[in-house]
């Protein structure tokens, strides 16, 4: 394989996987990180021979920050950057805006860079998640298979509405962030495709080291909080 792909969120558990893989397989790789201090981590998860494959641009806010630098001579985009916030203060400012924004960032200024740049950017992978897809509602439906046509129905408004309810503001989020993203293919008609990995849970080793338990993603946070807790302890709660 050759080629240059660009990770949002680089420094992030998933974005730190899918770094080593795409090392593997050949490509160089471009992170997005929010600082020099996280440039650091994520080469420390790297081989010594293939962090000169790794460069890095600053993106400290998805939502306003230009992607015009990161996409340059891109061959394709790993879309992970996203807000996952235990505590809320505003859903907007939290989740909402930086989930849909961030995403249709990096959808536009990919289809920008195509035109003057034809069909260079080929694909963009965009993780979403379970929580896009699942109507809590309906129950968990054993051997249901789900299809593209399954939606979480929470909307923006929902979120909203839910002030600090986490987990109806991260389904909503992911939601609309993921119905923004095809409703942009659907109305630019970019040259590129999309697709969206909707992931349930993420459990695993860390390869980018943690400086405190604060920081350790959330799905493996759970089972270390279910690891650590009282024998009297209640399941979390994950409908």
């Amino acid at each position: 394989m050759s080629g240059t792909i660009l990770v949002t969120g680089a420094n992030s558990f998933i974005g730190g996987w899918i770094i080593n893989y795409l090392l593997d397989k050949g490509y160089n790789v471009r992170g997005t990180v929010r600082s020099e201090a996280k440039e650091s981590r994520v080469l420390d998860g790297i081989p010594k021979d293939q962090q000169c494959r790794v460069s890095f641009v600053h993106i400290n806010d998805i939502a306003t920050d230009s992607f015009d630098e990161a996409v340059q001579n891109i061959d394709g985009i790993i879309h992970v950057a996203s807000p996952v916030n235990l505590i809320i203060t505003d859903p907007e400012k939290d989740f909402l805006l930086p989930a849909m924004n961030g995403t249709i960032r990096v959808l536009q200024t990919a289809h920008k860079y195509n035109q003057n740049h034809p069909n260079k950017i080929k694909r963009i992978v965009i993780t979403s998640s379970f929580a896009a897809v699942n109507d809590v509602s309906k129950g968990l439906r054993s051997g249901y298979s789900y299809t593209e046509k399954d939606w979480c129905p929470l909307t923006y408004v929902d979120a909203v509405a839910a002030k600090n309810d986490y987990l109806t503001v991260y389904r909503a989020s992911k939601t609309c962030a993921e119905r923004a993203a095809w409703e942009f293919l659907d109305k630019e008609k970019p040259s590129f495709t999309i697709a969206t990995i909707c992931k349930p849970m993420v459990f695993g080793p860390c390869i980018n080291d943690l400086n405190s338990l604060d920081e350790m993603n959330s799905s493996n946070s759970f089972l270390w909080s279910l690891i650590t807790s009282c024998k009297d302890a209640q399941m979390p709660d994950k409908r």
